[in-house]
C-alpha cells in the first residue's frame, strides 16, 4: 500500500500498489473513492491546491469499503486520513 501526505495536511489519499501515481495532480480524469458523498467537501480543496479541477475526476461512493474498493482497481485513489494510513501501514495492507 502507498499513500501520498500534504505537508501540513490531515488527509492523504491511498493508492493500489500497482498504481503509477506519484503526485496529485495525476489525479486528474481519475476515480477517487468516498465513503459518503459528503466527503467531497474534503477532496475538493485538495485538489484545486494542486491545480486539478474536482470537476475533472470522478467521484464514487462504496460506503465503509472505500478503502478495499481502491485495493481491489474499483477506483484509482481514496481519500485516508493520518490515523486510518498508519493503521492501514501496521496492518501490512497490500493495495
Amino acid at each position: 500500500m502507498r499513500t501520498r501526505q500534504y505537508p501540513a495536511q490531515v488527509f492523504d489519499f491511498v493508492l493500489n500498489g500497482k498504481s503509477k501515481i506519484t503526485h496529485p495532480r495525476q489525479l486528474r480524469g481519475k476515480t477517487i473513492a468516498l465513503f459518503t458523498d459528503g466527503w467531497t467537501s474534503i477532496v475538493n480543496p485538495m485538489l484545486a491546491e494542486v491545480g486539478v479541477s474536482p470537476k475533472s475526476v470522478k467521484y464514487r461512493t462504496f460506503g465503509p469499503q472505500w478503502v478495499q474498493a481502491v485495493a481491489l482497481g474499483q477506483a484509482d485513489a481514496g481519500l485516508v486520513w493520518e490515523g486510518l494510513r498508519a493503521q492501514l501501514v501496521g496492518q501490512s495492507a497490500t493495495f
